[in-house]
């Protein structure tokens, strides 16, 4: 969940599971200020450039790293995912801007399904996941706009367990959807505040 650290206070959260409160809920979260963090130590390793041409970033959202500790990352206003060795050195992209079969607009989240390699996007524009291969081409999508179940509205980020299953955060639906492995709607944990 996201708070506006410009109101801070107290405030109840509840959260439900197939209609009733998991235990302890509804919760009390006290959202604190904005704080202002210094530097703890020098980079690693850094991506400084901004734009739109290969290796270029421009609103970037989501990073995760493959086997190979090569680094993918949801370049969200480019409406592609890049991925770069763990050097920094830009490998390759799945950028085409659309809404057909592996076309992204907005990537949001990614995650990768390490039993399978494939890469696992939250197409935030196009409200739904699409998985891809570990070289880019399109595998499946899942889901289309809607309250229902297997439905997005903005799906934002994407988590994987070991067995290949995900679980979505379908931002403005305000719930976490679970799937399997092979994309089936399994079950969705709903927010309310």
């Amino acid at each position: 969940m996201y708070f506006n650290t410009a109101y801070p206070g107290a405030y109840n959260a509840a959260v439900k599971l197939k209609g009733k409160h998991i235990k302890g809920s509804p919760f009390e979260i006290t959202v604190l200020q904005k704080l202002r963090y210094k530097a703890m130590h020098k980079p690693v390793l850094t991506f400084e450039s901004e734009g739109c041409a290969d290796g270029q970033l421009s609103g970037p959202f989501a990073v995760c790293t493959n086997d190979r500790g090569d680094f993918l990352i949801a370049d969200s206003r480019n409406h592609r995912i890049q991925v770069f060795d763990n050097r920094g050195r830009f490998l390759l992209k799945f950028d085409t801007k659309g809404s057909g079969q592996g076309q992204l607009n907005t990537p949001c989240g990614l995650a990768i399904d390490r039993t399978r390699g494939h890469i696992i996007v939250a197409d935030a524009g196009n409200n739904r996941i699409q998985i891809f291969d570990n070289k880019g081409s399109p595998v499946s999508a899942v889901g289309s706009k809607g309250s229902g179940e297997g439905q997005f509205n903005r799906p934002w980020g994407v988590a994987v367990d070991e067995a290949g299953n995900f679980a979505v955060a379908d931002f403005d639906n305000h719930r976490i959807q679970v799937f399997n492995s092979d994309g089936v709607f399994v079950d969705s944990l709903c927010f309310a505040i």
